[in-house]
């Protein structure tokens, strides 16, 4: 990509046209960017706990960053729809006033297996 951009500005500037060098520049720094953010949006995890008395999950890019415990009892899970059309649902950890989002990278159906299964851990879990 980077060779294209240049070549091709490299070309302009050879014909006189020297403004688009430093915009094939710019572009190349954006995408440079872009693709930074996404692959450590790529790398981060999201580990669920369900025990006897709790859910934690965990989260991290390559070791534990965050811990969060909910005590399993009092903790609601909440699928939320999405807001508009385009936009993603939201599945929710909510106790206590404090509210965690899971499965934000997911799409809307694999979003929507989590929280079925996650319903379904939480209520073997309560008959045990």
């Amino acid at each position: 990509m980077v060779s294209i951009s240049f070549g091709i500005a490299g070309a302009f500037t050879l014909m006189g046209y020297w403004i688009v060098f430093p915009f094939a520049g710019l572009e190349m720094a954006v995408l440079g960017i872009a693709l930074y953010l996404c692959a450590m949006r790529m790398t981060r995890y999201e580990v669920i706990c369900v025990e006897n008395d709790a859910v934690e999950v965990i989260v991290g890019r390559h070791k534990p960053e965050h811990r969060y415990r909910f005590n399993r009892h009092w903790v609601q899970l909440i699928l939320s729809p999405p807001k508009a059309w385009g936009h993603s649902s939201r599945l929710l950890f909510r106790s206590h006033g404090r509210e965690l989002e899971v499965g934000s990278c997911l799409s809307n159906t694999e979003r929507q297996q989590l929280a079925k299964a996650l319903e379904r851990s939480l209520r073997q879990q309560q008959h045990h």
